[in-house]
Order: structure tokens, then sequence, then C-alpha cells
């Protein structure tokens, strides 16, 4: 029942490897499926008491994209052989090849992001805000609440998020959260739910 202080602490050089997925079904004048899986590997590189300062590399993407219209399937590793596939294989080929500086405070913060000869449309950096934790400046207690930075996330959509620390697992610190996302007139057009596992080392997911 102690209060924890969460700051971010990973090891310097040590890499994170995640692999990201996400399933979006989207309606609307054309329904469209969008399947992407991404792996991730974070490598801190430099960690002074206010921030950290790390290389990200994403060494595989894959989209699967469905409409009534067409298919499209892409996978960075196997070599595109139709028009469709060669057409993202131009945009989305400089996020493989090239590695992505980010710096973030010890919350966990996000405060910087440069990934050169990437453009918007091949990665958009607001997700990576949003993918990231914010932790609060105080000690928190099992039950306490706080909200997340609000964001512009995946298709523009400003998101308000709140974390609740739930307790102690044997696989870290399990945080719920909750929340809502806002079109640009600030109305509820859906919602978040799920949770986060801290390490209870390094607070790092």
């Amino acid at each position: 029942q102690e209060k924890v202080h969460f700051r971010v602490n990973p090891e310097k050089g040590k890499s994170l490897n995640y692999e990201m997925i996400i399933k979006s079904d989207i309606e609307g004048d054309e329904d469209v499926i969008m399947d992407i899986g991404l792996l991730m590997s974070l490598t801190p590189t430099s960690l002074s008491d206010s921030s950290i300062i790390i290389e990200a590399k994403y060494p595989k993407l894959t989209m699967d994209i469905h409409t009534a219209m067409m298919t499209i399937n892409y996978n960075s590793s196997i070599a595109s052989n139709d028009e469709m596939s060669q057409m993202l294989e131009v945009e989305l080929r400089p996020l493989i090849d090239n590695i992505e500086t980010i710096t973030m405070n010890r919350n966990g913060v996000i405060k910087d992001s440069q990934f050169p000869n990437v453009t918007e449309q091949a990665f958009d950096k607001s997700n990576l805000k949003t993918f990231a934790i914010s932790f609060p400046e105080e000690e928190i207690a099992i039950g306490d609440s706080w909200f997340s930075p609000s964001t512009k996330g995946q298709f523009g959509l400003l998101t308000k998020i709140n974390n609740t620390l739930i307790g102690l697992t044997d696989d870290g610190y399990r945080v719920d959260i909750s929340g809502i996302y806002l079109d640009d007139n600030g109305e509820e057009i859906g919602k978040i739910e799920g949770h986060y596992i801290v390490d209870r080392n390094t607070h790092f997911t």
C-alpha cells in the first residue's frame, strides 16, 4: 500500500522491443477495414536527471487495407509485386530505413521527435504521444487517477485519457485507462478503454 513515484528509468544501451498491432474498422461514405503491424526497437542512448534520448527503429511494417473497391497488402520484408503495393513502398520505405530520435522527460512525456526523410503521411508523430505514458509529478497510491496530456492521435482526433493505478501484479504495476475521442468541435465521438503494465524497475511499459 506504499505510494509509488513513477519515473521512467530504462537501461542505457538496452533495446526495448515491441510489436504494435492496430486494427481499425472505419465507417463512412466508403467503409475501410485496416490492419497494421509494426515492429519497434527503442534503444536509450542518453540519460540525464531530466531527460532520456531514445533511438527508435522500425524494422518491419505490414499493412492490409480492405474497401468495397479494392484490397491492398503490404509487407516491408517482401518485395512488392503490384502497382498499389509499390506505391506504398515508395511512401513507407523511409520509415524502415531511417532512425528516429525521441526525447522524453522522466515523466514519460515525449518532448521532441526527429525523423529525417520521413513524411507525416508515412508516420504520424502524434501517434507516439498517444502511445507513450505520462506520469504525474507527485507520488500516487493504489486507486489514484491522473489525466494524460490531451493529444491529437490517430485520424487527427483529440484524445482525453484518464489513468488509474490498480495495483502491483507479478508482471508490474497495472494501470487502467478510460477516455474519449473528441472531434474538432469538442463533441465526443468514441470511447477508449484498456490497460497497460508498467515494469516495476524501469517504469517503462
